[in-house]
């Protein structure tokens, strides 16, 4: 197997796969912009960052490293390379694939026009399987593909990509807020560079981060989303996406509408209105409580659920009984369930338990959205509801 880099493009959302030589050779990254691949005979000298054959596949050799290249978020000068490695060169995004994917457009044409009937998945998993393509597998079993993640699988085990998946095809992402808005980018980039990710259908986007930043800020993420959006991989099955919730009315700007009546036109299942959920009171609904469990709360109850606006705390001062109250300060003598922090831009999850569940994943300090499900050690779910 000679293996592929699928270099992923930042600015289209784009992604190419380009293979790598069958026979001994250096294949190092030109200057350009992308960095483009150049392969080299064995023995020569090279200065830049190169791959290295090897018996097993393919290794990073950078003999004199800059500091400008990154294996999976971290500086590298040697390094052996893995299925779903990402290396980050200077800004451009390559991902190695021990082998090139198995391409049919007919058959991806066909699951495009049924991509819930089984009998169309079938034909094309069966079909990758003759070709040796792991997604083949994925397909026929119905799972939940993680050897098919490439360099997403880091993010959804540390819980900042959440996928839903149907019949082996990721059907909703939801992207947790980051660090900054170019790893958000990032990314976002690469879920959408998946191939089981072309039939997608809810897309969450929170591209707001853990500070007080101005609207024309927020404006610019927003439009690095959806810019995105419309310049790469056509989603025929996208219905909804949602950019978290923000502080100022970012639909007021014509840039901002003239990018949204394009979207209906690369994706045409997609609703436009609204792509953001404005600032709005948010609710912690209680949505399933044991019997055996006594919940009680501090404060009135309205339809919707418990305000945050003063922040909340979840837990329990015996066993047997969960209580709530508006602030979001740990009691002495009592074991937290989770906390709810009010700031500015967001709604944040604190002190979590750490058998507190996400959405039905293991839970970190994050920003919650609207529509978060939050299950705690005693089995009491809770929803979280904004607007």
């Amino acid at each position: 197997m000679s293996g592929v880099l699928k270099r992923i493009d930042l600015e289209g959302f784009t992604a190419a796969e380009l293979p790598l030589p069958a026979t001994p050779a250096w294949v190092y990254f030109s200057q350009s912009s992308p960095p483009a691949l150049q392969v080299a005979p064995v023995g020569a000298t090279r200065r830049e960052l190169c791959l290295k054959r090897t018996p097993s596949g393919w290794a990073v050799h950078n003999p004199f490293p800059l500091g400008r290249t990154r294996l999976n978020d971290s500086p590298v000068e040697r390094a052996e390379l893995t299925d779903g490695d990402v290396l980050d060169v200077g800004g451009a995004l390559f991902v190695y694939q021990p082998r090139p994917s198995a391409v049919s457009a007919e058959l991806e044409a066909q699951v495009t026009r049924a991509p819930a009937d089984l009998r169309t998945l079938g034909v094309w998993a069966d079909w990758l399987l003759e070709q040796g393509d792991p997604v083949g597998a994925a397909l026929a079993h119905g799972q939940t593909a993680t050897r098919c993640l490439e360099g997403t699988r880091r993010a959804v085990d540390s819980g900042w990509l959440e996928l839903d998946w149907r019949h082996g095809l990721i059907v909703a992402a939801t992207l947790r807020c980051a660090s900054s808005a170019a790893e958000q980018v990032t990314l976002l980039a690469q879920v959408l560079a998946l191939r089981l990710a072309r039939w997608i259908e809810r897309l969450t986007v929170d591209v707001c981060l853990r500070d007080q930043r101005p609207s024309a800020r927020c404006l610019a993420d927003a439009s690095l989303v959806l810019r995105g959006l419309l310049g790469g991989f056509s989603l025929p099955c996208l219905r909804t996406v949602s950019l978290g919730y923000v502080d100022a009315a970012l639909g007021d700007s014509p840039f901002l509408t003239a990018l949204e009546a394009r979207l209906r036109t690369r994706h045409p299942a997609l609703d436009v209105q609204p792509l953001l959920l404005q600032r709005a009171q948010a609710f912690l609904r209680p949505s399933r409580i044991p019997p055996a469990l006594e919940f009680r709360a501090d404060f009135a109850e309205d339809a919707r659920g418990l305000s945050l606006d003063a922040g909340l705390w979840v837990g329990s001062t015996e066993p047997g009984r969960l209580r709530a109250s508006p602030s979001a300060q740990a009691r002495h003598g009592t074991a937290t369930s989770f906390a709810i922090q009010t700031e500015p831009l967001a709604y944040w999850l604190a002190q979590p338990h750490p058998s507190l569940l996400i959405n039905g994943r293991p839970v970190k300090p994050t920003r919650l959205l609207g529509g978060d499900v939050l299950e705690t050690p005693e089995g009491a779910q809770f929803t979280v509801v904004v607007g």
